[in-house]
């Protein structure tokens, strides 16, 4: 009985150890490094690369990088993944959409946690004006993968799903699409799935694209099954994650659904062209999409030189 219980003492022992070396330095250390990260990596490891000396201008919502000694530009300081105060983690929202500030983040953990402002463009067909919406959106990091996502019901019902009573509670919670709401049972999960940090994740990679070629001019507003809102307009590219492998992109009233892969990228044409009636989509082989993604990318290579090249002369 002794040596039984020596056994399972020892067993306890090395599993809590091994789950303790799977934690990522910025949870397990007691306070964040000063310093700016330049990669996911960085954060995970609470190892800055970048030291020099810097200030933190901004309000509540923005915040922007200015180096003391002026050496690294303006535009530099947008180029980052984030940065530490000591106190507080900023992540630089070029991370998941095209803004490039500064949000400080709310919660550091499982999911880490904070909010974010996000325009949406939507364009109505036949209307030559379209539909600009703000709102503010809750984003969660998920810290095993480095993957972002906007918050909202499918988001967290997915991330409930493996915790039957907390999922339970959320369905039944009132408002339970306000971000106050979403965020609290956020909390929840994270205190109570400690042993999920560390554990190896996959997501499927979605490139959803438009070739420039005989398309429309007009932008085409997509709307995923989780309700996030794309705008792409010919000759544009948009990568983001999915937690799912079944996924569903709607144009106006028409939805397609997608099967997914997460062990290969998974490429979607939408084309609109003058001839059709309303947008398509389409998944596309790998081959053909790498294809399309690099003649993507010399058209925008060509019309930035034809810019530089105008700007110039004049």
């Amino acid at each position: 009985m002794i040596r039984f219980s020596f056994l399972v003492l020892t067993f306890v022992a090395v599993f809590v150890s091994s789950f303790a070396q799977n934690i990522p330095p910025v949870l397990k250390e007691k306070s964040y490094r000063r310093g700016i990260y330049r990669t996911f990596t960085e954060f995970l490891n609470n190892a800055p690369s970048v030291v020099d000396d810097f200030s933190v201008e901004g309000s509540g919502e923005r915040f922007r990088l200015v180096f003391k000694d002026s050496v690294v530009s303006r535009r530099h300081t947008k180029m980052f993944w984030g940065f530490s105060t000591g106190d507080s983690v900023f992540v630089n929202t070029g991370n998941y959409q095209n803004t490039k500030v500064y949000r400080a983040m709310r919660e550091v953990n499982r999911y880490c946690y904070w909010e974010d402002r996000v325009t949406q463009v939507q364009v109505v067909y036949g209307s030559p004006v379209p539909i600009v919406r703000t709102t503010n959106e809750g984003v969660v990091l998920n810290i095993n993968n480095g993957n972002f996502y906007f918050l909202n019901k499918q988001v967290m019902y997915s991330v409930l799903k493996t915790d039957a009573k907390l999922l339970g509670q959320y369905k039944n919670a009132p408002n339970k699409g306000k971000n106050e709401v979403m965020f609290a049972f956020l909390s929840k999960y994270n205190a109570a799935h400690r042993n999920e940090i560390g554990r190896i994740e996959k997501d499927a990679g979605v490139v959803l694209f438009r070739r420039d070629k005989k398309e429309r001019p007009d932008s085409v507003t997509i709307v995923t099954s989780d309700s996030v809102v794309y705008s792409i307009g010919p000759g544009q590219s948009i990568r983001f994650n999915f937690t799912e492998l079944n996924l569903t992109l709607c144009v106006g009233n028409t939805c397609k659904d997608i099967a997914l892969s997460n062990s290969v990228t998974n490429y979607i044409q939408c084309t609109y062209r003058e001839e059709d009636l309303q947008p398509g989509l389409q998944r596309v082989e790998d081959r053909e999409g790498e294809f399309y993604l690099r003649e993507i990318e010399a058209g925008r290579q060509r019309a930035k030189r034809k810019a530089e090249a105008n700007n110039a002369d004049k």
